[in-house]
């Protein structure tokens, strides 16, 4: 892993998960972009005051950035640099995404009330719906710590499993336990993986220490939350898969109840990643 993006709009959940983010490209020698979309706010109307162009704006953050950017050098010794653009955040994160060769992206979550949640959401779940990558979610007041056990959650389908192989990386790089984990709505459903899957698993998991774990929950993300209490994972790994505009409107989506919701941080893995992702731990 070479290049791992944060994104930041300068808040207390962003600090945190760019120290979070410091820390994870420190352990895996990797550089780090720090990213700001700035709002340009656009009116028709007369206004007392001037309102900022976007070369003032753009000036502005890249001051601030690199103003950041040299504070972590110094604590961290580790690579840094920049960049800033125009919202929308989702849209600027994928531009640079693919321009800068990243494999990975790392954003906050602050706490929301659950009528926030449902009306508004945030900028951090709106990407983890609309984006091509994969992307690490830290909960404002969750320090960084090394990925001892990180919990997948899987429904263990052979279409979706070649998204395991940034997993595997992130563990083999820590020494890390893999803990697969199949929530099912009855327990009459089969408890035990496929030998076909074993074998893929094999292959993407290479030399990982790793394991099965099997519940029983009609409501998925309750069930994870649970295994979360059981299991004290350092990393939670969800596939989310689409969702049509009811799921999301009405939060169903398993990995934004989670995102909003678990205490832990949160990797979201698209199904299908870009092509371009590289990822090297040495």
């Amino acid at each position: 892993m070479e290049t791992i993006l944060v994104a930041t709009d300068y808040s207390a959940a962003a600090t945190n998960a760019i120290a979070y983010a410091a820390n994870l490209a420190r352990h895996l020698k990797a550089r780090l972009v720090l990213c700001h979309a700035y709002y340009m706010m656009v009116t028709h109307m007369e206004v007392p005051k001037e309102l900022p162009g976007e070369n003032e704006l753009k000036a502005e953050n890249i001051a601030r950035l690199r103003k950041l950017a040299d504070e972590i050098i110094k604590n961290y010794g580790i690579e840094v640099t920049h960049i800033t653009g125009p919202m929308p955040a989702s849209d600027f994160l994928l531009t640079t995404f693919y321009q800068t060769k990243a494999s990975l992206v790392v954003m906050g979550m602050r706490e929301l009330s659950k009528l926030d949640q449902w009306l508004f959401g945030s900028t951090t779940s709106s990407v983890i719906n609309e984006a091509a990558f994969p992307v690490i979610v830290v909960p404002e007041n969750r320090p960084y710590s090394p990925l001892s056990k990180i919990l997948v959650a899987t429904d263990l389908q052979l279409h979706k499993i070649k998204s395991l192989a940034l997993i595997g990386q992130l563990a083999q790089a820590y020494q890390g336990h893999v803990q697969l984990l199949h929530i099912a709505e009855s327990s009459l459903e089969k408890t035990s993986p496929a030998e076909s899957l074993t074998a893929e698993l094999e292959n993407l998991l290479p030399n990982c220490s790793r394991e099965y774990v099997f519940y029983t929950h009609k409501d998925i993300a309750a069930g994870i939350k649970q295994a979360i209490t059981d299991y004290t994972p350092d990393l939670l790994v969800m596939l989310p898969q689409q969702h049509d505009f009811w799921d999301i409107a009405l939060n169903k989506s398993n990995t934004r109840k989670l995102a909003f919701q678990s205490s832990i941080p949160l990797l979201a893995i698209p199904a299908s990643t870009t092509s371009h992702l590289d990822y090297k731990t040495d």
